[in-house]
């Protein structure tokens, strides 16, 4: 699926499903930039009624987080259009918390990994790796394994990359649109325990605003802290051979196992007495 966005295209393609051509999903995406660069967002598509609403209660919301000046999107309006399917998709990134979801929460049917997010297209040798996990724990659930490739970050109309902590919420929902005509919900996993939750781009108050036309968003994990989720996970031998905690890593290995991040982990999984089973550290 392709747009043209001032000029350059925005696009997003799958090997494994065919993708719905909602303009939602390009809108979704790009709201949050839009704000942050002081542009209205102007669709030539008409967008869902439900839709739209939504867009001024999120755009409010950024305004109280962090000051933006509320541009409203520019669009023709139509009615929702209930096409969606009737599965349950998990964006799944192989991390702590994806995997806290696919272990303890309903059960989904698709798993989604995204290429190009926080995985660069050029870098194919961790996008195996994450494929592979993927696959993994698709095979282990009954699950159908997918991935979504997208230049969405290399945009010149998406935002430096600082603004991604602010603007991946809208990015993530943007692949439930593009598979609304096979899913009907989209599990997301939380970044962050809701008692204690900061302003961020993927939030439990912001979230469930970005769907519509039938298809909802599940902003799963919130009321369990990340040691909670860490012991959780623990014993599962997927999660062991797969779980990807340091994103920034470069290489092809899964974690550095140095970084803060890598070493707290691991501490958890020290404490829960199985560190020496995993094979990703």
């Amino acid at each position: 699926m392709t747009a043209d966005v001032d000029g350059v295209p925005l696009w997003f393609e799958s090997p494994d499903v065919e993708l719905a051509p909602m303009p939602e999903a390009f809108a979704s995406a790009l709201l949050l930039p839009s704000q942050h660069c002081g542009k209205p967002l102007v669709c030539e598509s008409a967008l869902s009624e439900t839709w739209m609403t939504n867009a001024n209660k999120i755009i409010h919301q950024w305004h109280e987080w962090w000051g933006y000046q509320p541009r409203q999107p520019t669009a023709d309006v139509r009615p929702d259009i209930d096409a969606r399917g009737h599965a349950r998709a998990l964006l799944f990134s192989a991390g702590v918390d994806s995997f806290h979801t696919l272990l303890t929460g309903p059960a989904p049917d698709v798993l989604v990994a995204v290429h190009g997010f926080d995985i660069t297209l050029e870098d194919v040798d961790r996008m195996a790796a994450l494929r592979r996990a993927t696959e993994a724990a698709a095979g282990a659930h009954d699950c159908l394994p997918v991935v979504v490739r997208t230049n969405l970050r290399e945009h010149p109309s998406f935002g430096k990359p600082h603004t991604w902590e602010r603007s991946h919420g809208g990015a993530l929902i943007a692949i439930g649109h593009l598979l609304s005509n096979r899913i009907g919900e989209l599990a997301i996993s939380s970044s962050w325990f809701t008692p204690g939750e900061q302003p961020w781009g993927s939030h439990t108050v912001t979230d469930p605003f970005f769907a519509a036309n039938g298809f909802t968003v599940d902003h799963f994990g919130g009321t369990t802290r990340r040691e909670g989720k860490i012991t959780a996970v623990a014993f599962d031998p997927i999660v062991r051979q797969h779980v990807r905690v340091c994103w920034k890593n470069t290489s092809p290995s899964t974690n550095c196992s140095r970084c803060e991040k890598c070493v707290i982990t691991m501490l958890h999984f020290l404490e829960n007495g199985v560190l020496k089973e995993f094979e990703v550290f």
